[in-house]
């Protein structure tokens, strides 16, 4: 992983990333509650520009990436991406460090939602969050710096 890189991304992201999201998440929204293609991208283009994520490249390919807000008592982990042949190979795990120094930093707490069904819950524990709230699909989770 030593030619892995994070760098901030920009708006040219934007496609690369909405395409990563939907390869990785449209099963898991379609069987809880349906997908719907211009939906999901007019969201993902409206809120989640490429110029707010930090990008996971490797040998200067994008591998994955992440979109962090900050909010008056947390960070909000909107998502983190990687693509399916990078998966269980340390890339989310760097990622996640990134994004812990970033709330020991700033002295917040990181929150984040996630479909019951997606396997991502399991990552997520391993990582040291629990759950706070459940609800009919998903699951709040929490990290304390």
């Amino acid at each position: 992983m030593s030619s892995a890189l994070i760098r901030t991304g920009n708006n040219a992201d934007t496609e690369w990333l909405y395409q990563l999201f939907r390869d990785t998440n449209r099963g898991f929204i379609d069987l809880t509650w349906g997908w719907e293609e211009l939906l999901q991208r007019e969201a993902f283009y409206a809120n989640l520009p490429g110029s707010q994520f930090r990008v996971l490249s490797l040998d200067g390919n994008g591998i994955g990436g992440y979109h962090l807000a900050r909010k008056a008592d947390h960070l909000w982990l909107e998502m983190i991406l990687v693509k399916p042949q990078f998966q269980r190979r340390g890339y989310g795990t760097l990622m996640m460090n990134e994004i812990g120094k970033q709330a020991l930093e700033a002295q917040l707490p990181v929150r984040l939602n996630v479909l019951r069904i997606n396997p991502a819950r399991h990552f997520y524990l391993a990582q040291g969050f629990r759950t706070i709230t459940e609800a009919k699909g998903s699951m709040k989770m929490e990290w304390q710096a």
